[in-house]
């Protein structure tokens, strides 16, 4: 048997007395929290659909993932206490429904470092997204176009 556990905001994994963490094995919890580092997180994912109550009902039922207060829009916001998904209408003529984008939490002294890796890639540096989204503070891209926001304060979890 497979037991899974949160500590610390991370997901550790015990098969057999081995920890692994992202995939990686370690000797015990603090290994795991120092061999991490600040790597950035990916903490969110978008869904657009034509009937976020009907899909945040599936989520909630099947997936037992819970609502986190949102009381800025008609997005619906759920989580597993670790990851979120949002779920927004669809409201573009023509657009297929599916995935908006993704969301990572980066620490604020790691932002500028971040940026600079997209350069590398020849990809534009992300543009502020403050002030359109509460939880973003950049907007960007990947190579194949997904769009992806960058926060340095994180997003709720419930």
């Amino acid at each position: 048997m497979v037991k899974l556990f949160v500590h610390e905001s991370r997901i550790y994994q015990l098969d057999n007395t081995v920890f692994r963490c992202a995939g990686r094995e370690v000797s015990d919890r603090a290994t795991a929290d120092e061999k991490e580092g600040a790597m950035p997180k990916l903490r969110r994912l978008t869904i657009v659909t034509l009937d976020p109550e009907r899909l945040a009902g599936f989520y909630e039922q099947v997936f037992e993932m819970r609502r986190v207060p949102n009381p800025k829009g008609e997005a619906v916001y759920l989580s597993d206490g670790y990851f979120n998904l949002t779920l927004i209408p669809n409201r573009a003529e023509g657009k297929p429904s599916g995935l908006n984008h993704i969301g990572f939490d980066v620490a604020p002294d790691e932002a500028e470092s971040l940026l600079g890796r997209f350069e590398a890639w020849g990809l534009p540096k992300p543009g502020s997204h403050a002030g359109r989204r509460s939880f973003a503070d950049l907007r960007g891209t990947d190579p194949d176009g997904n769009n992806m926001d960058i926060s340095t304060h994180g997003f709720p979890t419930g």
